[in-house]
């Protein structure tokens, strides 16, 4: 459920994610869906600076 809400959120930022990063990032985040949001705006933001 975690991956299939982190895959949904991914084009409407207009970006790409791999799945193993939607898994690990699922994995990782266990609290609630606004942490999951949130650790994906930073990995996003990271990836668009870097």
């Amino acid at each position: 459920m975690r991956v299939a809400i982190l895959l949904r959120q991914v084009p409407h930022r207009r970006r790409r994610m791999p799945e193993e990063v939607a898994f690990f990032v699922a994995k990782n985040v266990r609290s609630n869906v606004r942490e999951l949001e949130g650790a994906l705006r930073k990995i996003l933001a990271y990836s668009r600076f870097n």
